[in-house]
C-alpha cells in the first residue's frame, strides 16, 4: 500500500505510483494536464486554507478535470486559514484561524486514513 502526503510534490506523483491507494494535498498544487491526472490511481484529498487564494484559484479547474477523468479529488478548504497553517497552527500564540485549521485537518487526516 502507498500513500503520499505531500504539497505540490505529493499531487505530482500521485500521477506516477500504480499501486497508490491514497495521496494527501496539504496547500499544493502543480501545473498538470489532463493526461497527467488521468494516471492517478487512488483518491487525492486536499487541504487548503481560505486565504490561500494563488492555490485556490486552481482548484475549480482541477476539480473539473479530475471529475472527467473519473478520479476522486475531495479538497477542503479551511475557513480563515493562510497558506502553511499547518505549520503556522502549531503556535500557541499565532493565528486563531491557522490554529483552528490545523487541528480540523489533522482530524479530517486521521478519519481519512481509517477508511483506507
Amino acid at each position: 500500500m502507498r500513500l503520499l502526503l505531500g504539497r505540490r510534490a505529493g499531487f505530482r506523483l500521485a500521477t506516477t505510483y500504480p499501486d497508490l491507494k491514497a495521496a494527501f494535498v496539504f496547500y499544493g498544487m502543480f501545473a498538470h494536464t489532463q493526461e497527467d491526472l488521468g494516471r492517478i490511481k487512488g483518491p487525492v484529498y486536499g487541504f487548503y486554507g481560505e486565504k490561500d487564494n494563488r492555490i485556490n484559484a486552481s482548484l475549480p479547474k482541477t476539480e473539473k478535470q479530475m471529475k472527467a477523468a473519473g478520479k476522486t479529488f475531495a479538497p477542503m478548504i479551511y475557513a480563515g486559514a493562510g497558506h502553511g497553517f499547518m505549520r503556522s497552527g502549531e503556535d500557541p500564540k499565532g493565528d486563531d484561524a491557522n490554529r483552528k485549521a490545523r487541528n480540523a485537518a489533522w482530524e479530517r487526516w486521521k478519519t481519512l486514513l481509517k477508511k483506507i
